[in-house]
């Protein structure tokens, strides 16, 4: 059976529809968090080292979201979408920090710290999650990370968390 829609068969329509949630965050960013980008800025300005930033989420929308945020700022990062390209990433690279997400398909976000922290102790795993501090972060510090945030909403307290551990590193 095939459904049709006023932009033709389905697999078209998905096509239009990310597109347009693309274009949507393109504007959003630009314009919708651009204080917090020129906070950003001012903060990554005061900063004499380099930084290199791990993602580890599932969603492509946020991965697309965050990923321009760190390259209009000029930081370095890397994605990683599950827990076997997050350990191989880790175990390979210095990062100043790791995003975690909390909720992802074949392994949560806790899985994955605790597998992380059986190899590297030192890297700060920081919970980025949508969900409520009350219910993440109890379980986040017994598995191995290091503090949480709220997403997409956290942006501005990601750039102190960053500063923070970049300067006890």
């Amino acid at each position: 059976m095939r459904v049709y829609s006023i932009f033709g068969n389905i697999s078209q329509y998905r096509q239009i529809r990310k597109l347009l949630i693309l274009n949507y965050l393109y504007i959003f960013c630009c314009f919708g968090t651009s204080i917090v980008i020129n906070k950003a800025d001012r903060l990554l300005r005061l900063m004499n080292s380099n930084i290199k930033l791990l993602l580890i989420d599932d969603h492509e929308i946020n991965s697309l979201y965050i990923g321009f945020m760190f390259n209009k700022l000029g930081i370095s990062f890397d994605i990683a979408t599950n827990k076997k390209q997050a350990l191989e990433l880790i175990s390979k690279n210095d990062y100043t920090v790791v995003l975690m997400d909390i909720q992802m398909p074949n392994n949560d976000g806790f899985d994955v710290a605790k597998s992380v922290r059986k190899f590297n102790l030192k890297v700060p795993i920081i919970a980025f999650t949508s969900l409520p501090e009350e219910e993440v972060l109890p379980k986040a510090i017994d598995y191995g990370m290091n503090d949480y945030i709220l997403k997409p909403n956290g942006m501005e307290q990601l750039w102190g968390i960053v500063d923070r551990f970049r300067a006890s590193a």
